[in-house]
């Protein structure tokens, strides 16, 4: 259980000369119980950290009373209730990690007066509701993540503000409406992850202002419109799905800039024309998902140069011609594990396939 009855000896529990605890940093030790009353008297404490322990009860409003907090991790326990408006009056807080829990309710506006605020996690809640336009206001703000939510709305043009954002994690939510063109002015956003929510409209070209951005996963929505063609300018792109979307038109040959690109997915979608050439200079591509869109032609012999592939999928397009010169007997060809290809078909040769596909049934080859 919680205990109160703390001094400076014991373990992961500080205090400051004077005896007055300042820390306590309890994660993963078995605790059980619900946050007791006086905790919220330890009026100097600056990090509670109670992270993967089986903490039951809610978060109480006297939170308001630990004024000099600044890390409030309380995640993986058995928390239950809403996130108290309170928080709002803890102008030192840095750190709020409230994932996986049981949390229900909204994000309170109120959260936008902790403005020295680099971390938010509300992921793995039944946390619902709209994000608060407050958000913008966390000027500071490093990582927000609220996937596996049912966080509903659209997505704040305010987040726009968060110039020192690096993490926005979105995915298996309820959002819906377009991806904000402030984006765009989001300059140190490493990874932009939104799959598997309701969201529509076009790719935003505001994207290509990412400059900083890894990893752009957007797959599972009701996007529709072309591929921006500024998506070149994202020169760090290490992946990049767009999958199971209604986007129209042809890959962009701009796409060929990415040379740092290991995964891409383009697999589901409506997408047409050929494969480009461009994509032969992927040289660290690992993924590459073409498969089940209306792209047509032969594949270009540069795609043999793709030496690291692990998984290629081609399966249920209009893509077709002889392979075996490109990955199967090229000199220095090696195997890939995962090669997907229409090779049941009569204008298909592929020898070292590893499955052939015949009206979307897929064989081992």
């Amino acid at each position: 259980t919680i205990a109160t009855n703390t001094s400076s000896s014991n373990f992961g529990v500080h205090c400051d000369d004077d005896g007055i605890v300042t820390s306590i940093a309890l994660f993963e030790n078995k605790l059980e119980g619900e946050l007791p009353l006086e905790l919220y008297h330890l009026e100097k404490l600056s990090d509670l950290q109670l992270d993967t322990n089986l903490i039951s009860g809610t978060i109480s409003s006297h939170i308001r009373t630990l004024q000099n907090l600044q890390r409030f991790w309380i995640g993986s326990t058995l928390l239950s209730g809403t996130i108290p408006t309170e928080v709002g009056m803890l102008a030192q807080l840095e750190d709020l990690f409230l994932y996986d829990n049981a949390l229900r309710g909204t994000i309170p506006t109120e959260i936008g007066n902790c403005e020295l605020l680099l971390g938010l996690q509300v992921n793995l809640n039944d946390v619902e509701g709209a994000i608060p336009s407050e958000v913008g206001k966390l000027m500071r703000l490093v990582e927000f993540t609220a996937y596996r939510t049912t966080i509903s709305g659209t997505v704040p043009t305010e987040v726009g503000l968060l110039t020192h954002l690096t993490q926005l994690k979105l995915q298996e939510t309820h959002l819906n409406g377009t991806i904000p063109s402030e984006i765009g002015k989001m300059t140190s956003l490493e990874g932009f992850y939104a799959h598997r929510a309701q969201f529509t409209g076009s790719i935003p070209t505001e994207v290509g202002n990412c400059k900083a951005i890894k990893y752009f996963e957007v797959n599972g929505n009701d996007l529709n419109g072309t591929i921006p063609t500024e998506i070149g300018h994202v020169r760090d792109l290490r992946g990049i799905n767009l999958s199971f979307n209604s986007l129209t038109g042809a890959i962009p040959t701009e796409i060929g800039q990415l040379v740092g690109l290991n995964q891409v997915s383009f697999s589901q979608t409506n997408l047409r024309g050929t494969v480009p050439t461009e994509l032969g200079m992927l040289t660290a591509l690992v993924y590459l998902a073409l498969d089940n869109t209306l792209l047509t032609g032969t594949i270009p012999t540069h795609l043999g140069a793709l030496s690291s592939l692990d998984g290629l999928y081609f399966d249920s397009s209009g893509i077709y011609g002889d392979f075996d010169p490109i990955f199967c007997d090229a000199p220095g060809a090696s195997s890939i594990p995962n090669f997907w290809t229409n090779c049941g078909e009569d204008n298909v040769t592929c020898t070292c396939c590893t499955k052939c596909c015949r009206n979307d049934v897929c064989e081992e080859n």
